[in-house]
């Protein structure tokens, strides 16, 4: 009788833990302020996500959109930063119909001096037909 109550109180814990742990994920972990595109995606994954209610509370940085697929432990949030949002951590509340509330600490940090400038992917960066197609003929001698 002892072992079986035991087992009980060890587990229960474990299982109260593993509903708090629900939102697991968000892409890109964090972003920039200062950029000339204000817009930007976040990618978030929980466990039945898409069933709360979201809403962030940070000077200059908003929800736009809510964009739902058809699996329930993703949603996609078309967020603004506006040009005026100061550096610092946001919070996103996730809030559920029995009232528990999640949230997520977002990092919005400062741009470099100068990163603006940097030179971006053009097509100098590729390299096209390196090794040229030597033996589509079958011609082993050429």
């Amino acid at each position: 009788m002892h072992r079986l109550t035991f087992l009980i109180l060890l587990f229960v814990p474990l299982s109260l833990l593993s509903q708090e742990t629900a939102l697991s994920r968000i892409e890109p972990p964090s972003w920039w302020v200062g950029f000339k595109q204000t817009d930007l995606q976040l990618l978030v994954y929980g466990k039945n996500i898409s069933a709360s209610r979201i809403s962030v509370d940070y000077p200059g940085f908003a929800i736009k959109k809510i964009n739902k697929v058809t699996n329930p432990d993703y949603l996609f949030l078309d967020m603004t930063v506006s040009p005026a949002t100061r550096p610092g951590i946001a919070t996103i509340l996730f809030r559920e119909k029995d009232k528990s509330c999640r949230q997520i600490l977002y990092e919005l940090n400062t741009r470099k001096k100068g990163s603006a400038e940097r030179k971006g992917f053009s097509s100098s960066d590729v390299i096209y037909l390196i090794m040229p197609d030597r033996f589509s003929n079958g011609d082993a001698s050429n």
